[in-house]
């Protein structure tokens, strides 16, 4: 009787343990099936790069920018990362300043790639307008003055496309850049970029790691394996769990994409 109510809590315990990564799995891939929109993470840093200043005990600092006066120069790299389980194709990425902030220059290429991004068919125009005229209207400086619109003919899942920006303020404040993307079926959310294994955040890779160790560790004392065995299947994958669960995470999200 004791022998058969221990094997029951056991047998219990292991269904327990399998079950929830199984349902965190099928949770998610549920998810992913209802939630059709792709998924597009952007994240940006600003630095400094010079500031001028006036002062009586210390001198007079001036910026020129092209041969231009400038009171302050900033830098900014942008990431926009396709996180969807399919590829993209003729994105337009629009790189959003806030006010008093003016656009000097920028580029774009997709990381691992040595080739530019082109600008837009009616943001290439306007330059060109700038340079040999007529002379623009006042929104058409001003879209030349806050932001940049890039094409990006293809980005592929788990594609970075890389944006470097430089751009300048007359007063102390820090400049403000957006991110928008106006294509069909597409969701831009602004994510800073996380540690992450095999393209899988350390939080989840971590968490699922966990529970799959669990549930080895259940199913070897099930299975009437010695202390020792236990023990060393507990180390090997404690001492593994992010970069299990990263594979475990991976292997759902083929799963989906084939079931999609």
């Amino acid at each position: 009787m004791i022998a058969l109510a221990v094997q029951l809590t056991a047998t219990e315990l292991v269904s327990a343990a399998l079950g929830l990564p199984i349902g965190v799995i099928g949770t998610h891939l549920w998810n992913r099936y209802r939630g059709r929109l792709a998924q597009l993470r952007w994240n940006a840093q600003v630095q400094p790069i010079a500031i001028a200043s006036e002062d009586a005990s210390w001198g007079t600092i001036q910026i020129l920018y092209d041969g231009s006066p400038r009171n302050n120069i900033h830098s900014a790299a942008i990431q926009v990362q396709n996180a969807s389980t399919r590829d993209l194709e003729k994105l337009h990425v629009i790189l959003q300043l806030n006010a008093g902030t003016t656009m000097l220059r920028s580029g774009g290429h997709l990381s691992g790639s040595v080739l530019s991004l082109p600008i837009t068919a009616e943001y290439s125009g306007i330059i060109q307008r700038y340079h040999t005229g007529p002379p623009l209207t006042p929104a058409e400086r001003q879209q030349w003055d806050s932001r940049a619109d890039y094409f990006v003919p293809v980005l592929n899942r788990g594609a970075v496309a890389a944006f470097s920006v430089i751009v300048a303020r007359e007063d102390r404040e820090a400049p403000v850049i957006w991110t928008h993307c106006d294509h069909p079926g597409v969701r831009l959310t602004r994510q800073d970029a996380a540690a992450s294994t095999f393209g899988v955040s350390n939080g989840v890779a971590g968490l699922m790691g966990c529970l799959l160790t669990l549930g080895l560790v259940a199913l070897a004392i099930v299975m009437g394996l010695p202390s020792w065995g236990v023990a060393l299947i507990t180390f090997t994958f404690a001492v593994f769990a992010i970069h299990t669960g990263a594979l475990l995470v991976r292997a759902a999200r083929l799963i989906g994409e084939v079931a999609s």
